[in-house]
């Protein structure tokens, strides 16, 4: 196993599964060039290099007209400014023009530097490590060599430490500088740029390499003569970015953490890296986002090995979110991940069109266990829809459940004991004594046993998390976090301060009212969970913005209209008003284009009940569902006269939510004479909405 993932490793893993293209690689018998000479090599390399050096030039010139002020001026002291004039010098060098310096401003430098002439001479040259030499002889151009080989030697050439460091990874050129050591770059396919484009805007950054892949025959000048040396060719992009992604994570060999979820995945893997970050500083990498599919994956796996470049200390955890619109795609993304933890966090309607019906999502769900550790953990919620297929175990892997509603559960939420607060939710847990497998040693941590021993017992969970959802989340992360290692009291500490993400049950208040942002996607019993959070608020107005649900089959939506109905709408007194893009009529309206129908399984006053929703619309902006939606929640409120209100906002992202949210604070703002400023805006909210 390496100590670190090197440029060196990754070409060498590349050729033996066959993925380099070896027609666009020196020295092959199916290369499309033949070097006549090792120093036309070598002047194809150096060509590449040629603007590089004239920086370096510069900031050579730079650096050894400020090391002599200060061996000029060591000791010297003064009331004035200190003065380097550096930024000019700079543009004078960069026209050619020699640059003097305005000697009538004092030039002064602080006493410490008194005695210490001899530290400011030119600093001495970096030794090259013997790891980044060149191994070859390529004075036989006839000869053929390994196309590992070759390329480290061409980085060699080049001057690039591809054994001795860890190389950065990416697959966005906005992350590449200058500053890094070695960099390599993934030119993805785009709609916007070719490979070559996005590989030229790549080596426009010194010590870069990029992967390029899918080549033809006209790619022959740009690889092997204007960036020789510069470029990785692969025979598929994809393929090798998942190699590569899958030998980092095996390289650095973190405890890896699986998280799905038909609802709450990205929050609950916002939680449980909370709570190992808190435990582990700088040492645990997630998902950035919902970078949680068959190209986030392996992007969120790369930053392992940058954490590394970054902190300088190699990461311990891995906290990777898994997301899925088709079978077999949490089933490709966990052969890369290769959890050693993993858990559902539930099973609910939800893409139900994608999968055929709960059923189907729950196989997919399951494909979360598919490469599972044979020593791991797998975790399931006893409350929501589960199979056969979930409790079943390979090898000597360990099962726990978590449950409000079955008290023999590892983990029961006792539900008679939920408290509901302004800033925070209490609850008793009671855990289940169980033995886990200790999936990974902490480095300098090796005394620890080689078991996790829990023992039973009853603690009271405090959070800041929200509504019964926050809950469950609590209790899934406690479950997470104990079976990787994390002592119980650690836990329930950084529960009580969880960052909320953008757009998940983001809380703001004002002194006139409380603003919910839970526009980040939606599915039924997200949207219960959310519209239960805004039933707890304590204003007497109160207002739920649903936009349009998407991916859902017929009858999923017939069943979530109708709990909504019998819950919140048919009761004498109702918790809040629905401003949505549905409506409930007892005439069965007429077919419309832009309409469609649901026949409910309920009745009103003897008479049956239909559903009517208006297909999502989001351009142009003024005929807009979540515009329209907008206006007419601020016309409410303001023919209402109400001067105190809580709102939320949520829907699928395609309903465009979170901008539905935005403007009905401009409507606020455009309006002072209702809605004073300071009673209806702060600080933190408009910075948040931009």
């Amino acid at each position: 196993m390496s100590h670190y993932t090197s440029l060196q490793a990754i070409i060498t893993g590349l050729e033996k599964a066959n993925l380099l293209d070896k027609r666009f690689i020196p020295f092959q018998p199916e290369s499309l060039v033949t070097y006549a000479s090792e120093e036309q090599i070598i002047s194809l390399v150096d060509k590449t290099q040629e603007e590089f050096k004239q920086q370096d030039k510069y900031q050579e010139e730079l650096a050894l007209r400020e090391s002599q002020h200060y061996k000029n001026h060591a000791g010297i002291t003064a009331r004035s400014t200190v003065v380097l004039e550096t930024e000019k010098y700079l543009e004078e060098v960069k026209k050619g023009k020699p640059f003097i310096p305005n000697h009538e401003i004092p030039i002064t430098y602080i006493g410490k530097f008194a005695g210490e002439e001899k530290n400011f001479d030119q600093p001495k040259e970096v030794e090259v490590s013997p790891l980044d030499q060149v191994k070859g002889n390529y004075k036989d151009t006839s000869k053929y060599y390994s196309a590992s080989e070759v390329l480290c030697d061409l980085f060699a050439f080049k001057g690039l430490p591809f054994a001795s460091q860890p190389v950065f990874l990416t697959t966005d050129t906005r992350r590449l500088n200058n500053d890094l050591k070695v960099s390599a770059f993934f030119a993805l396919k785009s709609n916007n740029f070719t490979g070559q484009e996005l590989a030229s805007m790549a080596l426009k950054n010194r010590n870069t390499v990029v992967f390029l892949g899918n080549l033809s025959e006209e790619d022959k000048d740009f690889c092997l003569k204007n960036n020789l040396g510069n470029i990785i060719p692969v025979l598929d992009i994809n393929q090798a970015l998942n190699f590569v992604a899958r030998q980092v994570r095996f390289d650095y060999a973190p405890l890896s953490i699986a998280i799905t979820g038909s609802s709450g995945k990205t929050s609950l893997k916002e939680i449980v890296s909370h709570v190992f970050r808190n435990y582990y500083p700088h040492r645990v990498v997630s998902t950035t986002g919902n970078f949680n599919n068959e190209l986030g994956v392996p992007i969120t796996l790369l930053d392992i090995v940058n954490s590394h470049i970054k902190h300088r200390i190699k990461p311990e955890v891995a906290v990777v979110e898994h997301g899925a619109n088709h079978i077999g795609e949490i089933a490709r993304t966990t052969a890369l991940s290769c959890p050693d933890i993993a858990i559902i966090n539930n099973v609910q309607p939800a893409h139900t069109e994608g999968f055929g019906g709960i059923k189907g999502v729950a196989l997919a769900k399951n494909e979360i266990f598919a490469n599972l550790n044979v020593n791991g953990v797998k975790i399931i919620n006893l409350d929501s829809y589960t199979n056969d297929l979930m409790f079943a175990r390979n090898g000597h892997q360990t099962l726990l459940t978590f449950s409000a509603k079955n008290p023999v559960a590892d983990f029961y939420l006792d539900e008679n004991t939920l408290e509901f607060q302004d800033e925070q939710i209490t609850f008793d847990l009671y855990i289940n004594a169980f033995e886990v497998k200790r999936l990974h040693i902490p480095q300098n941590q090796h005394n620890l046993t080689k078991e996790i021993f829990v023992d039973p017992q009853q603690v009271k969970v405090r959070t800041n998390l929200k509504g019964k959802i926050g809950a469950y989340n609590a209790t899934a992360a406690i479950a997470v976090c104990l079976a990787g290692g994390v002592p119980l009291d650690h836990i329930l500490y950084s529960l009580q301060n969880v960052p909320t993400p953008a757009r998940r049950t983001k809380i703001i208040k004002t002194p006139a009212a409380c603003y919910i942002d839970d526009s980040y996607n939606a599915n039924p019993s997200s949207v219960l969970a959310s519209m239960e959070i805004l039933a707890l608020q304590k204003q007497e107005h109160k207002y739920f913005m649903l936009g349009f649900m998407a991916e859902l089959d017929y009858q999923t939506k017939v069943d979530f209209f109708t709990e909504v109905y019998q819950k919140y709408i048919a009761g004498e007194k109702q918790p809040f008003t629905l401003i949505a893009n549905f409506s409930y009529v007892t005439v069965k309206p007429k077919v419309a284009a832009n309409k469609t129908i649901y026949t409910l399984p309920i009745s009103k006053d003897g008479k049956p009940l239909y559903v009517v929703e208006e297909h999502n619309i989001t351009t142009p902006v003024a005929e807009s569902s979540y515009y329209r939606l907008a206006c007419k929640v601020f016309q409410l409120i303001k023919d209402n006269s109400v001067t105190n209100f809580a709102i939320a906002f949520k829907g699928s992202n395609s309903s465009k939510m979170n901008l539905c949210f935005k403007e009905f604070v401009q409507m606020l703002k455009n309006d002072p004479t209702h809605f004073a400023p300071e009673a209806y805006l702060s600080q933190e909210l408009l910075e948040y909405l931009k």
